[in-house]
């Protein structure tokens, strides 16, 4: 489904454990490119920003994998 399809659904998201989840999705793929990916988030803060999680799920993700493709 296209993004403008669909209905915006915003709700309070901790950015940073967004932004861990994608690098997770995204570190195998790296790896079998011989690209190396490293975090330093350590999990004690929380950015809370009022969003659609799913569209920020995917910025993030169009973000991190633009240079692995």
């Amino acid at each position: 489904m296209r993004a403008e399809e669909r209905a915006l659904t915003l709700k309070q998201c901790d950015l940073y454990s967004l932004c861990e989840l994608c690098a997770n999705e995204v570190e195998p793929r790296a790896t079998l490119k011989r690209i190396r990916m490293r975090t330093t988030w350590n999990g004690e803060h929380r950015f809370l920003v009022q969003a659609d999680e799913y569209l920020l799920h995917r910025a993030v993700m169009n973000l991190l994998s633009k240079d692995r493709k």
